[in-house]
């Protein structure tokens, strides 16, 4: 699978809502705590991007955020999207 690249706007509102360490390219890490605002955000700015055609997410459980949080804003955006 190839990941298409970020376009630098893209990359731009990404690295003005996430911490300085989260990365704003392809794949985005929005690290181990993000609330399910930033989750919203990374899904957004992705299915936003004239190259990107859809969006993945992993969530890998820790205790600094509840994995339900991300699989909430997924489920979010994409009944928007639908």
């Amino acid at each position: 699978m190839r990941l298409a690249s970020l376009t630098p706007e893209i990359q731009q509102k990404l690295r003005a809502l996430c911490p300085p360490a989260a990365s704003v390219v392809n794949p985005i890490d929005v690290l181990g705590d993000a609330p399910a605002d930033r989750y919203a955000l990374a899904i957004q700015a992705a299915l936003s991007d004239p190259m990107s055609d859809r969006a993945g997410g992993v969530d890998a459980a820790n205790r600094h955020a509840d994995s339900r949080d991300g699989a909430a804003a997924g489920r979010a955006v994409s009944q928007r999207a639908a």
